[in-house]
């Protein structure tokens, strides 16, 4: 239902999805920055995106790889 992407000199370098129904449950998914680009915030503003779009369901659900559980946990 929602996707944002991360665009670099014309090229995707991250994006994310949240796959919704649009009441009540929101499924954030498969966000992935580019490593080249990793520590300066793309993966926070399409976090940030995502909630945001996400802000009327009743639950809003992470979905992760292991280790990755820090990083979302700010969130």
């Amino acid at each position: 239902m929602y996707k944002f992407f991360v665009l670099f000199s014309g090229r995707i370098v991250g994006g994310g999805r949240a796959l919704a129904d649009g009441v009540d449950c929101s499924y954030i998914c498969d966000v992935a920055v580019n490593p080249d680009f990793h520590g300066i915030g793309d993966g926070t503003e399409i976090i940030s995106n995502l909630i945001g779009t996400s802000k009327g369901h009743k639950k809003i659900i992470f979905y992760s790889v292991p280790g990755k559980e820090k990083f979302y946990s700010r969130h």
